[in-house]
């Protein structure tokens, strides 16, 4: 059980790391040249270039696991308006 604890919080912290470092590059123009986690985090964390997320509108907002599964992401889209969805 320690093992199963042990692992499934590294997967939460690789999850984070990439969803943050996918939210960056959809807020910026352009492609990214490079990710650097730097040599403290290298060996936990793992990057993966997901894309954008088909159907999403524009103006991106919050960013969320679903309730008991650390491995979907809910993303807001049209975020502020009348037409906002996830």
């Amino acid at each position: 059980m320690i093992v199963r604890n042990i692992h499934l919080e590294f997967l939460k912290k690789q999850v984070i790391i990439t969803s943050l470092a996918l939210l960056a590059s959809l807020c910026v123009p352009g492609k990214a040249l490079a990710i650097d986690l730097g040599p403290d985090f290298e060996a936990d964390y793992l990057f993966f270039e997901l894309g954008p997320v088909p159907g999403l509108p524009t103006s991106f907002g919050g960013l969320t696991f679903k309730p008991g599964d650390p491995n979907t992401l809910y993303i807001g889209g049209a975020a502020n308006t009348a037409s906002g969805r996830i």
